[in-house]
């Protein structure tokens, strides 16, 4: 009995051993294949539409492919899954097999492969040091430029090296859109400092809209200032420059200082900084249909002080009808009653009905309906 169950031991043990040997075998055939057909992990990960760690683990054996993607992977392969799993020659099919004498670029291709340095350590990770990790890759990034190779390191590294990773390779190659992979293992002041780097150099707040949520609002907002100051230093240094084209730089200063270029920031833009804006818009333009974008950030003074600005300018309410949802009633029940009382027709009003009182419009009905009666009265007479 005793033997037996010894031999029941063995046999499971041994079945352990067979499958982790399978499950390493099946790794290097998948390691293998994707080097013959010119892919990185990533890519390969894309095609089958999982993430580029399954793709890692299966090549260190750490884990295998169910049935469905095993299939997939002999099909893109080429070959089929009795040769992935290692019980028959890896044989690709007709349809995708390589060619014989590989063109010089597909050596160069094979030879230069941008996760080949990557892959070798993949499976030592789990016994390295978080620091020597983050030494590698960024090594490897200044080395290669490849940020997407060292995606499978990052959970394996601290935040404060990915962060150095990604202000020395904006520094290096100002392609912020390069970076978007590693935010998610940033923390805010990492994401933020690399954001006033390139805005510093750039002024460009559009190249910076996917980073926006990775920040403190603290941040955004200085972000956003500083994006204003360094635009106002760029006009000052080519003003020299820009004096034959006067019709022009003003054309451009204006949209540069647009309050909608801006609107995406404004909730983070200390108040201050936003009035000035939209002032110095509104006395450059003369319109309110540019506050319009940002006028629920704008100080309720303000936004007041260029409606009355601007009515008493046009005297007309279709202006004031763009920013209406953010001028107090008493404001607007005031410039009603003018413009009706200038001879405006009470129809016009319906611009900025939703935002009168009611009591407010029943009152300019009565009284325009009173004087309609009045007039018609002294002509039946006359």
């Amino acid at each position: 009995m005793l033997f037996a169950k010894r031999n029941r031991n063995e046999t499971a043990k041994q079945g352990e051993n067979d499958m982790r040997f399978s499950m390493e075998t099946l790794g290097e055939n998948i390691v293998r294949c994707r080097k013959r057909a010119g892919m990185t992990q990533t890519e390969l990960a894309d095609r089958l539409g999982i993430s580029f760690q399954a793709v890692s683990n299966w090549e260190r054996g750490q884990s295998c492919p169910d049935l469905a993607n095993l299939m997939e992977l002999a099909n893109l392969f080429g070959v089929s899954v009795d040769s992935l799993l290692g019980n028959t020659p890896d044989e690709p099919t007709e349809e995708t097999a390589e060619p014989t004498a590989p063109s010089p670029q597909e050596n160069v291709a094979e030879t230069e492969d941008e996760s080949d340095e990557i892959t070798r350590i993949l499976p030592l990770l789990d016994y390295m040091d978080e620091d020597a990790i983050g030494e590698i890759a960024l090594q490897y990034v200044e080395k290669t430029g490849a940020i997407a190779s060292i995606l499978p390191l990052l959970d394996y590294m601290c935040d404060d090296t990915i962060g150095e990773i990604a202000m020395r390779f904006v520094e290096r190659t100002g392609a912020i859109a390069s970076i978007l992979p590693l935010l998610d293992y940033m923390d805010e002041d990492a994401v933020g400092e690399v954001a006033l780097h390139y805005v510093g150099k750039t002024g460009d707040l559009d190249a910076i809209q996917s980073l926006l949520d990775y920040m403190d609002e603290d941040m955004v907002g200085e972000v956003a200032e500083l994006a204003i100051k360094q635009r106002e230093k760029k006009r000052k240094d080519h003003r020299a420059e820009r004096h034959q084209a006067k019709r022009r730089a003003k054309t451009d200063d204006n949209a540069t200082h647009s309050p909608s270029k801006i609107a995406a920031v404004a909730p983070f833009l200390g108040r201050d900084v936003l009035d000035a804006l939209v002032r110095e818009s509104y006395e450059k333009t003369g319109s309110l249909h540019e506050v319009a974008a940002v006028a629920p950030f704008v100080s309720q003074n303000v936004l007041d002080e260029l409606v009355r600005e601007s009515f008493a300018k046009n005297e007309s309410l279709n202006e004031v009808a763009s920013v209406a949802p953010f001028v107090s009633q008493k404001l607007l029940a005031e410039l009603a009653e003018k413009y009706l009382a200038n001879g405006g027709d009470l129809s016009s009003l319906a611009a900025i009905a939703a935002f009168l009182p009611k009591s407010v419009l029943e009152r300019f009905a009565r009284e325009s309906f009173g004087r309609h009666n009045t007039e018609e009265s002294k002509s039946d007479q006359a």
